[in-house]
């Protein structure tokens, strides 16, 4: 018998939406914590997160139009993580449906659809971290040594 939580419609995040509520995508507590206020640490973390989300949202593409659902399972199951780091937590019940979706090979046409959801809050936690690079370099200009 199937969970409630797979019989919902997830709602589209639209880049309206989230602009006029301000709501945040990311929270990056946990990279912060673990970071120890190292901004240098902070940044890799986050240009990591960006280059294999990308990298992996590609593979998720590809392996979609190939109807391969075992690759789809595997690829959902690394963006988990790369999403959960970010704390980016309002994609992690769509990423579950698509990895059991994947696991069960059926409803590529859901898995399209989640995809698109993915595809989206991705883009607005992109855009979320380049602001908060860009704001981080205007409060913090690097220091110059004067010799």
């Amino acid at each position: 018998m199937p969970d409630k939580i797979y019989n919902t419609e997830i709602k589209q995040v639209s880049h309206s939406a989230h602009h006029l509520t301000g709501e945040k995508i990311c929270n990056l507590d946990y990279l912060k914590n673990i970071s120890r206020g190292n901004e240098l640490l902070l940044e890799k973390f986050i240009q990591l997160f960006l280059e294999q989300t990308s990298t992996e949202l590609n593979a998720l593409k590809s392996a979609i139009s190939q109807l391969n659902y075992s690759a789809i399972a595997g690829i959902v199951h690394k963006l988990k993580s790369c999403f959960a780091t970010m704390g980016i937590s309002r994609i992690e019940w769509v990423l579950i449906e698509m990895e059991r979706l994947g696991s069960v090979t059926n409803d590529i046409e859901r898995i399209r659809s989640l995809s698109k959801n993915v595809n989206e809050v991705f883009c607005l936690a992109k855009t979320e971290l380049n602001q908060e690079r860009l704001n981080y370099i205007i409060t913090k200009p690097p220091q110059i040594e004067i010799v």
